[in-house]
């Protein structure tokens, strides 16, 4: 599942061709951020037989320039959380197979999850979602210092990438890496040839 770019998704016609390339590409399924305003585009996609999973809460493509102001929770007032669950069913009856609710109190995840039909895919949303995901680095400790509240840490690889790093960096500068073992030579008759256009200006 991929998320349709912003910038692809400013008109139908740029969605669709943009859903299309995505799915010829290898995508089974396109992920379209926006509740209500962006149910008819949604419908649109599904009539082309692409799937969509819906999103709505906080909305990662646009948190910068929302009117809600950043990466804050949504649907915390009682008007908040009914305009998440109405976006959510909007979503729904345009077609999306699931929605993701993002950053949403447990109340709000919960009553939407019971309003819908569809899976609910929660982050940062409680465990009244009938899914959760998170965001890899932040579920590794891929980034330390920078996991949000709601993420919970299940292992720590930063310092492990970060030596890593500092043995293939070493590695590549001493020459070691790649290797014989870490490449495929030509075959012989491949290797003649091109021998031959070297030596007779071919190339």
């Amino acid at each position: 599942m991929v998320d349709l770019p912003l910038l692809e998704s400013t008109t139908d016609e740029r969605a669709i061709q943009a859903a299309t390339r995505l799915v010829a590409a290898g995508a089974g399924a396109i992920k379209l951020e926006g509740g209500s305003s962006r149910a008819s585009r949604i419908s649109l996609i599904t009539r082309e037989g692409i799937s969509v999973m819906g999103h709505v809460g906080l909305l990662p493509q646009t948190a910068e320039a929302s009117p809600q102001g950043g990466y804050k929770r949504q649907g915390v007032s009682a008007s908040g959380a009914l305009a998440v669950i109405r976006d959510a069913a909007a979503v729904e009856a345009a077609g999306a197979f699931a929605v993701v609710l993002e950053m949403i109190p447990d109340e709000t995840a919960a009553a939407t999850t019971r309003v819908l039909r569809v899976p609910t895919i929660g982050i940062g949303a409680g465990p009244g979602c009938d899914g959760q995901v998170l965001v890899l680095h932040d579920m590794t400790g891929g980034l330390p210092g920078r996991t949000p509240l709601f993420s919970g840490q299940f292992a720590g690889v930063f310092w492990e990438m970060r030596k890593g790093l500092g043995r293939y960096s070493q590695a590549v500068r001493s020459r070691m890496f790649p290797g014989v073992s870490h490449s495929r030579p030509m075959r012989p008759r491949a290797r003649a040839a091109l021998a031959a256009a070297w030596e007779d200006g071919s190339v």
